[in-house]
């Protein structure tokens, strides 16, 4: 909204006005009739630099957030701000005595202080060069000893464990008869083959053979499940073939 000032001033102090009204950008058209002397004016006229009162400051030097006191010709007498920190005007106040009382207000600002210049960083004085050790002849190195090569490992050959031999039950004490020997189990002839043992494993019960799994997995610490498992191991086979013939399987 545009607005139209009318002004009866003196030439000097209409000049003030239009150069004001430049200073602050504001879209105010001015029609303007002209006196030897101001105090020709019989009244000041509304919407012109004569009606502007004195300022009436806030006295607890508090401002906005751009950097004006509060005054009551422009501001809310309840001296609460908006959302952006400025200070709430009046209601119906004139547009172009707020231009006016807030130019009024910007020249009291105090100057910005001087920002301190930081030092510069002082510069540590680079630390002394080492002294050059001087470099031995070739000749008065002496050789580096040549270390022996390592001995080879002596592979110890593997001996199977022995299947341990199952409790026989004991038989009543009587007192003159010794007690009756262990039987021990008997060792399988080396040339078993896996085959052989499933073979054997028809004549017998499945309790027999998850006993033998268990034997077999506490003799190797490892797993052994079903039979079946050992038939890459030789090793396990000979052990097996030997708890048969230990307990008259074979």
């Amino acid at each position: 909204m545009k607005l139209t000032l009318s002004v009866t001033a003196s030439a000097a102090t209409l000049a003030a006005i239009l150069s004001l009204i430049d200073q602050e950008g504001l879209d105010v058209s001015v029609e303007a009739a002209t006196v030897d002397d101001d105090d020709q004016i019989p009244f000041p006229l509304m919407g012109t630099t004569a009606a502007v009162p004195a300022p009436q400051l806030s006295g607890d030097g508090e401002r906005d957030s751009t950097g004006l006191l509060w005054d009551e010709r422009i501001h809310a007498a309840t001296k609460v701000k908006t959302s952006d920190g400025k200070w709430r005007q009046k209601r119906g106040v004139d547009k172009a005595l707020v231009a006016q009382v807030e130019a009024q207000l910007r020249s009291t600002l105090p100057p910005p202080a001087p920002q301190p210049v930081a030092a510069a960083p002082a510069v540590a004085p680079p630390p002394p060069m080492p002294p050059i050790q001087p470099v031995a002849s070739a000749s008065a190195v002496a050789p580096l000893p040549v270390p022996a090569p390592p001995l080879a490992p002596v592979e110890q050959p593997f001996t199977p464990p022995m299947p341990p031999a199952t409790p026989q039950p004991m038989a009543p004490p009587v007192p003159a008869a010794p007690p009756a020997p262990v039987e021990q189990p008997v060792a399988a002839a080396p040339a078993i083959t896996f085959h052989d043992v499933m073979m054997k494993c028809q004549n017998v019960t499945s309790d027999y053979l998850t006993s033998i799994c268990q034997q077999l997995t506490a003799a190797f610490s490892v797993q052994v499940n079903s039979i079946t498992d050992i038939a890459s191991n030789q090793q396990m086979i000979d052990y097996a073939a030997g708890c048969f013939s230990r307990d008259g399987k074979w």
